[in-house]
């Protein structure tokens, strides 16, 4: 699949509906493509979410058309989505650190967030891939037992799952190896404004014995790309985005609707990504 042909598609759609009320997921779904897969590829290409480059844009054309023509600046924000001059102009001053009226009124100079080329940002990506390191693997059924809790992305509440895990660990018994394993739930409707399901456990030979308080599951064999991030935890997320961003458009593999596993072993800075794939 040519994700770069797909996200470009769709903000080509963006484009064409910013002065129009047009849900963004509506565009999304649109495409026939995984919400979840769509977010995580256009952040990682864009390195932004797909709300914010909207949002972003909506403004740009916005302050085009203060600059260039005389329309009331109440039936600009209308045109572009804002209920109200006041949510418009927190929006426009948070973006240019001006305010609309001031803009027309001084003529003052701003920069504006153009239209994103994905072949481009993708090509720009490509030149940190000199250390991305990957492999093909196929992984066996595993079970687990571990800490779960609903979070969003970036979550404080998974630190606090971690550390809650970490403290209970020795609780589980039949253990297969000493590795932590994180699992990120895979759900097609999820955004980066959603919740999903995060799960730090350890896998075991059976799941006869569930400590209080914690949940068991299985995970299902597939393949997967193992991506080997060798540093420290804090840059994770980079590794995830040369991934999304880089490696996965440029290879000839479909994405599976299944979860992630991260695999966090006895040092600290290895921690392996596996990626479900079809």
């Amino acid at each position: 699949m040519d994700y770069c042909i797909v996200i470009q598609s769709v903000v080509d759609e963006m484009e064409k509906s910013l002065d129009r009320s047009v849900s963004l997921n509506k565009i999304i779904d649109d495409s026939f493509y995984s919400r979840t897969h769509f977010y995580r590829i256009f952040n990682a290409i864009v390195n932004m979410n797909p709300c914010e480059y909207y949002r972003k844009r909506k403004l740009c054309e916005a302050a085009k058309k203060i600059i260039l023509s005389n329309n009331r600046i109440i039936d600009i924000a209308f045109t572009y989505g804002f209920e109200s001059q006041e949510s418009f102009t927190r929006a426009f001053l948070k973006e240019f650190s001006i305010t609309p009226g001031k803009l027309r009124k001084d003529n003052e100079e701003i920069v504006l967030f153009e239209k994103a080329n994905i072949e481009n940002l993708t090509e720009e990506l490509t030149l940190k891939l000199k250390n991305f390191h990957t492999n093909i693997v196929v992984s066996g059924g595993k079970q687990i037992i571990g800490l779960q809790a609903t979070v969003k992305p970036g979550s404080k509440t998974i630190r606090t799952l971690w550390d809650n895990f970490v403290s209970r660990k020795e609780e589980i018994e039949r253990t297969c190896n000493s590795n932590i394993l994180g699992i990120c739930e895979y759900n097609p409707t999820i955004t980066d404004d959603d919740y999903f399901t995060y799960i730090f456990c350890s896998e075991v030979k059976n799941t006869s014995a569930v400590p209080e308080g914690m949940t068991s599951r299985k995970i299902s064999a597939g393949k997967y790309v193992k991506v080997i991030h060798n540093n420290s935890i804090r840059n994770l997320k980079e590794s995830y985005r040369l991934f999304y961003g880089t490696y996965l458009p440029k290879s000839n593999l479909e994405l599976e609707e299944k979860d992630t596993i991260e695999v966090y072993h006895s040092t600290d800075s290895l921690i392996e990504i596996l990626i479900p794939v079809k």
